[in-house]
């Protein structure tokens, strides 16, 4: 009996499981490693969490996606197949297939969110805020 790895996963399956286990799972735990670390070296609960929630964020914001093209000269593509596995519905979304233009304007966004919640920019204007009553 000969059989490939293949035959016992169907492919959509193994895809899914790849992308389940190393995004989903993997670098989830990598982030709050670095958070609990963060921690234990003598930082404060608010700032782990603001690594742990802003690294998070960076994972699924297809910086590195951008990236890839970039720093090895290719043009962006028009279709982003790989990302029908992705763990945001991406075509939900947008309410069609995504394009270049509108993964750079989803990747742009949440940047900028996780970069406001890595600097804690959040806990700056809501102790502003409260100081002013």
């Amino acid at each position: 009996m000969n059989f490939a790895i293949d035959d016992l996963w169907a492919g959509a399956i193994d895809n899914t499981m790849y992308y389940m286990s190393f995004w989903g799972l993997l670098m989830t735990f990598f982030y709050l490693i670095l958070a609990i670390g963060w921690k234990l070296g003598g930082g404060t609960k608010r700032q782990s969490w603001n690594i742990f929630i802003a690294g998070t964020l960076l994972q699924y914001s297809t910086l590195e996606d951008f990236f890839y093209f970039l720093l090895n000269g290719q043009p962006l593509p028009e279709t982003w197949p790989w990302l029908s596995n992705f763990v945001i519905n991406l075509t939900a979304l947008f309410g069609h297939p995504p394009t270049s233009w509108d993964l750079l304007i989803f990747c742009l966004i949440i940047s900028t969110i996780a970069i406001f919640i890595l600097f804690d920019v959040h806990g700056y204007v809501w102790a502003k805020i409260k100081n002013k009553n």
